[in-house]
């Protein structure tokens, strides 16, 4: 009787040590970030001691290290612990010196088919001087109208391109599939501008269904049917200035890798001017 009413206690007490060792985890790891290191340098350093903690950390993976079109290095860590849970820690770069910093909790949403990742801000460090300088160099060669309030089209989030695969689906991938059904070139037009590198890989192959899907077959991409009766009207402020066609150019002519999921075997990174080939442009 004594082991039945012990074993409960018992129970409470691991899974709340396990909490506060998660907790303690992000403390230190914010109390780091809060130093607010000033190159890369410092970063790298830190990760590769988290790497060697073995016993915090399950896993530790660089997910991406990059130069961006606009010109800012993109820094992206996947931290996994043992209870587990993950943080994602994306750093932006301007060559070595950094000019911005967040780190983010990831929970996943049960509540559909395949668990959906939810991420909340822990921390978040910006210069805003310095990320605008790079927001108007990139609005003024994109024709975007894009500014620090844009979250999801600035590049501290990073979107996976792919399609259903295994038993994971993109949430960008259903996103774009929606809008090829609804026929919203409105909002792939923003995306083929933003600064997101990922989410302009899913606007070319959106704009290919669109404009020319018979292009895209001999790519064996699933067929996505659309509902004509849900038409969008594109509206002029997002097209000002730099043509759809010029875009595409700078994409053709650009080395940045995208973030690609292999389905089983992982994730891999494919040039974006590849893509802009095999989506027929």
């Amino acid at each position: 009787m004594k082991l039945l009413l012990i074993r409960p206690f018992c129970i409470i007490i691991l899974l709340l040590s396990a909490y506060i060792t998660t907790a303690q985890e992000a403390k230190h790891l914010i109390d780091f970030l809060q130093t607010k290191p000033r190159h890369t340098a410092g970063i790298k350093q830190h990760i590769q001691q988290m790497k060697q903690d073995t016993i915090h950390y399950a896993e530790v993976n660089t997910a991406i290290e990059r130069i961006l079109p606009s010109g800012i290095t993109q820094l992206h860590y996947v931290l996994f612990t043992h209870q587990p849970q993950v943080y994602q820690l994306s750093i932006l770069a301007q060559k070595t010196q950094i000019i911005g910093i967040k780190l983010f909790k990831v929970t996943y949403n049960k509540g559909y088919t395949y668990p959906r990742e939810q991420l909340s801000i822990l921390y978040s460090w910006v210069n805003i001087t310095s990320l605008q300088k790079y927001i108007d160099g990139h609005n003024k060669l994109y024709g975007s109208q894009l500014n620090t309030d844009d979250v999801s089209l600035l590049p501290f989030r990073l979107y996976k391109y792919g399609s259903d695969c295994g038993h994971s689906t993109p949430d960008q991938y259903s996103r774009m599939r929606q809008l090829i059904r609804q026929k919203d070139e409105y909002t792939l037009q923003k995306w083929l501008r933003s600064m997101n590198v990922e989410l302009q890989a899913y606007a070319l192959e959106g704009l290919a269904r669109l404009k020319h899907p018979k292009k895209i077959k001999r790519s064996h991409l699933v067929e996505i049917p659309l509902r004509v009766e849900s038409q969008k009207r594109l509206f002029k402020k997002y097209l000002w200035r730099v043509p759809e066609t010029k875009v595409v150019q700078l994409l053709r002519q650009s080395n940045t890798k995208v973030y690609t999921c292999a389905g089983c075997f992982g994730m891999n990174y494919t040039p974006i001017a590849t893509l802009v080939e095999k989506m027929g442009f």
